[in-house]
């Protein structure tokens, strides 16, 4: 599966997301099963697009590792490789790396701390 196939099947997804009122769900993995039995797709192609919906922005995960769902974001489709709203995903993620960061220092969390500072450092240098 090429990438134009995966943006195609991440729109899919989208839309079929929004046909179902799905919001938000406890369940990435039931999700994708229920997507890939509808569309008649491979699972591990679903997955992809999954994965291209997060990197673009439009899906985000409950938790870190992603085992506690996820919600949309956005339901605005794709309009090519590589098009996302890159400069307000930088914006979110470095308040949360300053919210982390502060609330790692307040605990006394040294290491913990510095691995979030470094991020928003991070980020700040990208954000230029």
């Amino acid at each position: 599966m090429n990438t134009e196939d995966k943006r195609i099947l991440a729109e899919k997804m989208l839309v079929w997301l929004k046909q179902n009122n799905m919001q938000t769900w406890k369940s990435n993995s039931d999700m994708v099963h229920q997507f890939s039995k509808s569309v008649d797709y491979e699972v591990y192609d679903c997955w992809k697009a999954l994965e291209l919906l997060r990197f673009c922005g439009r899906v985000i995960y409950n938790s870190a590792n992603g085992r506690k769902g996820a919600h949309i974001e956005s339901f605005t489709p794709i309009q090519g490789y590589g098009a996302f709203p890159l400069a307000g995903r930088l914006s979110a993620d470095k308040k949360q790396a300053y919210k982390h960061a502060i609330e790692s220092l307040a605990k006394y969390k040294f290491m913990m701390f510095g691995y979030h500072a470094a991020m928003w450092v991070h980020l700040n240098k990208i954000d230029g």
